[in-house]
């Protein structure tokens, strides 16, 4: 069904740009705006426990990449539709502009169709035969 996925695809579309604007006005954060984002991060991925195995470099890297990935991917969808809200209306327009084109066979079937159409006419016009 073309629609369910046309509405699929404008949902993803929607959601990928709402994120790269989230991680956009995070990363223009300065450094000491990002320093209580990064703190509460590590505070959130870390039990206090986990802070000495963590140091001691005990903690397992995968472990450790996940958890950081969860709580980044937490703050972006904090802050990615603060973030498009701030771009003008034409950029927001712009951002969530989608062209569908529809069905090319179609569209291409409706082009032969025509030129056929046309093809004959000139044919008739010009009392020629066709092949």
């Amino acid at each position: 069904n073309q629609k369910l996925l046309i509405r699929f695809l404008l949902q993803w579309k929607k959601d990928c740009d709402r994120e790269r604007h989230g991680e956009k006005a995070i990363l223009a954060l300065l450094a000491g705006e990002m320093l209580p984002v990064l703190f509460t991060i590590a505070a959130k991925v870390l039990s206090p426990k986990e802070v000495g195995v963590w140091a001691k470099g005990l903690l397992c890297e995968h472990e450790d990449e996940v958890r950081c990935e969860v709580e980044r991917s937490k703050m972006v969808s904090r802050t990615k539709e603060a973030a498009f809200l701030c771009l003008s209306p034409s950029e927001q327009s712009l951002v969530d502009s989608f062209i569908w084109l529809g069905c090319c066979m179609h569209k291409e079937l409706n082009m032969v169709k025509g030129g056929v159409v046309a093809i004959m006419g000139f044919w008739k016009d010009k009392d020629l035969s066709g092949p």
